[in-house]
């Protein structure tokens, strides 16, 4: 379990992240969650 919140810690913390907040909240309430498949595909 310790892992897996260090895990969140540093995503959480990433560039990447923070990026994806100012993106979605920019794109609000007009952003629509369509399809994971890419973010899914992503990450495995």
């Amino acid at each position: 379990m310790a892992a897996w919140g260090e895990f969140q810690d540093q995503m959480v913390g990433s560039d990447w992240f923070v990026q994806l907040q100012r993106d979605v909240s920019a794109a609000h309430p007009d952003l629509r969650m369509v399809e994971t498949t890419v973010l899914y595909d992503a990450l495995s």
